[in-house]
């Protein structure tokens, strides 16, 4: 530093108005940081010279104030200038210096606002690289190259490449500044959103949950920060479905940003229309319509008609209107926002895209395809830049363009919207519900299809981001195994299990309850196949797993040991699954006494395979047995005591003493028809009346139905109806 003390006087004045504009800009004040920093600017070069680091720095800061003005090109012309006397006055070396790749840096995001999308990631993956040779990584300026990176790789569409950017950037800022520190919110916040752009909902709510946590520990239920983090979470709770904690988030958070950002503010406007959205999910109508008129008549006001924040809430209201069944004024609404939003923000802005196909939606339900085709392709192509083609805005105008061209296909046409003359039979129009008596029992299916395709859609987003052994990755996996398990695609759900057993064993050990548990799948999966003997491994090595991890006669190892004999019955190995069968039962009349219903179904089938070994007395008296204790605890009219006293009757057919001497036992099973020695020959001869498969599912669904894994896969059920 020189000791003149004209340079040190003019220091001091930068100092103060470098002070001044960070003042302002921690106000929220980006307008007056902006003349400040000019005037900083200014002064740097009459006290300093057109030269000075000063000045340059000035600029710098001139451009990204720019930048979050919304002034990209302007930032540009007054940036690019000054890299290059940067470069000059560093000399060899510059591309290393901190400085220079500050620099570097902001033109990076620059670039990107700009859509160069392929120079930006190229300038700030270099900067990256260059900041974590130069500096240690928990270096603040490292962290924020990371965190620039992945923004640039967003923006570019390259949503996996930023998602690991962000997984990476989350990691060194947990390691160096903790994670309560502002860069690690961003990382987290951003995770998020590169998971929700690609489809997974699931891991970016609990992504966002745990910021809103953080940030409420860190400053309070009060704070704008928390209120802020709570917008974003209820965004995606409502995507989601989860519309009561959505709308009670919303009201918490506007009363807070309407107070401390006033009325005008994006934050403020993404609030409101969200909480109208939560309402009208509720079917609160009248509420959503009242909120959205006295809160549109106050920006109108206040911020004047043609402000964004009145623009953005007359569209939350024509959203709200046409909820409430309102269509007609939903409609004009939509079109003056979407011509003035265009006229004032430009065709492109977020706001214009969305109003098109909002009133594109009102256009199609009119009949008006052409115009609705128009709007929903500008929507489509616009929204997706924006946010990537797995949004649910993206999603939505997708959806719409396909609904336009079926319903332009020809009368009668079987994707068309029925038949005329002369074609096939009449088709209903698209969207039109079932019948009424298919309503029912569509439902199981269309919510097992609609969690099936969350689950696929978390399953690829988090292989790309996270890995294939990442515990998210593994979590999802299995969700997806059942979803598939649920809809009747064994074959499916046995090629996930096929990649994810050794995911799970890297990433939570051989012998973890999640591991375990995806062999018991895939062991399911592979018994309902051709070939039901490949079944055998993944159940042997769950019941060894399941001995090493909780001992010999414990719930999840009897359902191992049931599972596993129930496929040596399939397949004809009656002396393996008695074995088996015995020393399951023993092991789980010690640890859970005789009348646990899950020993109890063990000793059934270990009766149903004496039988098929001939050893008739044995088998009888383990079945009249069970059937007691079943017909007590589940009823005598329940599957599994009918199931039984069929086989009653089958041992009184091979037996004719125990049919004299048994009275009324198997009145509940109707009487087999197999004759003598037809057993012999296979597992389930046709005689009998059932395929394979059947005695498969009922044997397994018994094994498994008081057991810790029926626990988990009725919490599944549970969630494919609530999803």
């Amino acid at each position: 530093m020189s000791d003149d003390p004209d340079d040190f006087t003019a220091r001091i004045i930068l100092g103060s108005l470098d002070r001044q504009a960070k003042d302002l800009l921690d106000a929220g004040d980006r307008a007056g940081a902006l003349e400040i920093l000019r005037r900083e600017r200014d002064e740097a070069a009459r006290l300093l010279g057109p030269d000075a680091p000063e000045l340059l720095s000035s600029v710098h800061d001139m451009a990204a104030v720019m930048l979050l003005e919304g002034d990209p090109q302007g930032a540009a012309e007054i940036l690019a200038p000054a890299i290059e006397k940067l470069a000059a006055i560093l000399g060899d070396g510059h591309e290393n210096h901190p400085d220079y790749l500050k620099f570097r840096g902001c033109h990076g995001r620059i670039l990107s606002a700009l859509g160069e999308h392929g120079r930006a990631v190229e300038i700030l993956l270099d900067v990256a690289v260059r900041r974590l040779g130069v500096l240690d990584e928990g270096d603040l300026s490292a962290l924020g190259g990371l965190l620039d990176l992945a923004a640039a790789q967003r923006a570019a569409g390259d949503l996996a490449g930023a998602g690991k950017t962000y997984v990476r950037a989350r990691q060194a800022c947990w390691k160096h500044v903790g994670a309560l520190h502002e860069l690690s919110f961003q990382a987290v916040a951003g995770e998020a959103e590169c998971f929700l752009a690609l489809g997974d909902i699931a891991i970016a709510e609990k992504r966002y949950r745990h910021v809103c946590r953080q940030k409420l520990e860190l400053f309070g239920d009060g704070s704008e920060e928390a209120a802020l983090c709570k917008v974003s979470l209820a965004r995606i709770l409502s995507w989601n479905g989860k519309k009561e904690e959505a709308s009670a988030l919303l009201e918490q958070a506007l009363g807070i940003l309407e107070k401390g950002r006033g009325p005008g503010s994006p934050e403020t406007s993404g609030a409101l229309a969200g909480l109208a959205a939560a309402l009208s999910g509720l079917g609160r109508h009248g509420e959503a319509v009242a909120l959205m008129r006295e809160k549109l008549a106050d920006r109108e006001g206040k911020l004047g008609a043609d402000h964004e924040a009145t623009l953005a809430a007359a569209h939350s209201l024509g959203l709200t209107l046409d909820a409430a069944g309102e269509s007609e004024q939903a409609r004009a609404i939509f079109e003056r926002t979407l011509e003035r939003s265009r006229e004032i923000l430009g065709p492109n802005h977020e706001l214009a895209l969305i109003a098109a196909k909002s009133f594109g939606t009102a256009l199609m339900d009119a009949g008006e395809l052409d115009r609705a085709e128009e709007l929903f392709g500008m929507s489509l192509e616009g929204l997706g830049a924006f946010f990537g083609p797995d949004h649910p805005d993206v999603r939505q105008a997708g959806d719409s363009l396909d609904e336009i061209r079926r319903r332009r296909m020809p009368r009668g046409h079987p994707a068309g919207r029925g038949s005329g003359i002369g074609g096939t039979a009449a088709m209903p129009p698209p969207g039109a519900p079932p019948p009424p008596e298919d309503r029912e029992a569509a439902k199981p299916r269309a919510t097992a299809e609609k969690f099936r395709a969350r689950s696929a859609a978390a399953v690829e987003a988090r292989k790309a981001v996270l890995g294939e052994d990442n515990p998210e990755t593994v979590w999802a996996a299995l969700e997806l195994s059942w979803a598939l398990m649920e809809l009747g695609d064994p074959l499916g759900a046995g090629d996930v299990c096929a990649w994810a057993v050794p995911a799970a064993e890297k990433a939570f050990g051989r012998d973890s309850e999640i591991t375990l548990t995806f062999l018991m799948t895939q062991g399911m999966a592979l018994g309902q196949a051709p070939d039901p003997a490949r079944a055998c491994p993944p159940y042997e090595k769950a019941l060894a797993g399941y001995e090493r991890l909780e001992g010999a006669g414990t719930e999840n190892w009897l359902a191992a040991a049931g599972c596993l004999a129930a496929v040596h019955m399939s397949t004809g190995e009656f002396q393996e699954a008695a074995d088996l069968l015995s020393e399951a039962v023993a092991a789980g009349e010690k640890v859970n006494g005789t009348v646990h219903p899950l020993v109890v179904n063990l000793s059934a089938n270990l009766g149903e395979a004496l039988l098929r070994l001939g050893r008739h007395v044995e088998g009888a008296a383990r079945l009249r047995r069970a059937r007691e204790i079943m017909e007590r605890d589940l009823g005598p009219g329940a599957q599994l005591t009918t199931r039984v006293g069929g086989l009653l009757d089958e041992a009184r057919a091979g037996l004719p003493e125990l049919r004299l001497s048994s009275g009324a036992e198997g009145a509940g099973g109707s009487s087999g028809e197999n004759g003598d020695g037809g057993h012999e020959k296979s597992w389930w001869p046709a005689s009998y009346g059932r395929p394979a498969g059947e005695f498969r599912n009922l044997t397994v669904e018994g094994v498994i139905r008081w057991s810790p894994l029926s626990m988990k896969f009725n919490y599944m059920l549970d969630k494919l109806k609530l999803s």
